[in-house]
């Protein structure tokens, strides 16, 4: 009844079934390659993170914030980071953020000079260290110290 019956061989569909089979497998390792990269960069600014600390050893500040003076030492930690986040505040909890680059060796200071953060009346500087991705962007760590002994020149 039903002459020149024609379909696919069997070898084509073998051939549609395997390439098939290798597009999906291409399309899950970029997925997975992509997640597991971005849990890698994660995995290393946290390891930088660890343990590392700073504190402010002591701040002298203009009333209109101008120009500060900060002295910040490294308390903790093995790796290299990125610089130092300063927060300052006053007591209207108006704030301004100062970041430093640069690395500083434990337990060395540095002294930050001319600081501009026009904010009147400094009362209070919290200090964290930072470090940086791969795209150069600033990554601040937790643990962050309060200093609140700012002198007002």
């Amino acid at each position: 009844m039903i002459n020149n019956k024609k379909g696919l061989s069997a070898v084509i569909v073998t051939l549609l079934l395997v390439m098939l089979s290798i597009v999906l497998v291409g399309i899950v390792f970029v997925v997975v390659n992509n997640v597991v990269g971005r849990g890698t960069q994660q995995v290393s600014t946290g390891a930088s993170c660890l343990g590392s600390s700073v504190s402010v050893l002591s701040a002298t500040c203009t009333y209109d914030g101008q120009n500060c003076n900060v002295t910040v030492k490294r308390d903790a930690g093995s790796e290299t980071i990125g610089g130092v986040t300063l927060v300052f505040y006053n007591s209207n909890d108006d704030s301004g953020v100062n970041n430093t680059a640069g690395s500083i060796q434990v337990p060395a200071s540095k002294r930050i000079t001319n600081i501009n953060v026009s904010i009147v009346n400094i009362t209070k500087i919290d200090a964290a260290v930072y470090s940086l991705d791969n795209s150069g962007k600033i990554n601040t760590c937790p643990g962050t110290t309060e200093y609140t002994q700012v002198a007002l020149v």
